[in-house]
């Protein structure tokens, strides 16, 4: 496999939702988590893990994956990228050849 971040502008093409939590004031003085949308981005993604989990009463799929967007963006961990039913939340964030074209998010797929 070749270097990720050595990739084209043309090599993004999934459509995904940028959007940063908001908290919503649940009337008992504690608030529910809330995703604003931030901005539409284009982007590569790359599945990189698949594995079960003990979750609750059964098992449940963690995936993980490299999502490639340009840079200038306001991405951070705790944000999310979201295409329809699809989340991935951003751990990580780096620019992988410093050269400030792109930025790789480590993510983390999770149900909606």
């Amino acid at each position: 496999m070749g270097r990720f971040y050595e990739i084209d502008a043309g090599a993004l093409t999934a459509r995904l939702q940028l959007e940063r939590a908001e908290p919503l004031p649940d009337g008992q003085g504690g608030a529910l988590e809330n995703f604003m949308a931030v901005q539409p981005v284009w982007a590569r993604i790359e599945p990189l893990l698949a594995r079960e989990e003990d979750y609750a009463a059964g098992q449940r799929a963690r995936l993980t994956h490299r999502v490639m967007i340009r840079a200038g963006v306001e991405a951070r961990p705790g944000m999310r990228l979201t295409k329809g039913a699809r989340v991935l939340v951003i751990e990580t964030v780096s620019d992988p050849d410093e050269g400030g074209r792109f930025l790789e998010l480590g993510c983390r797929e999770m149900e909606r």
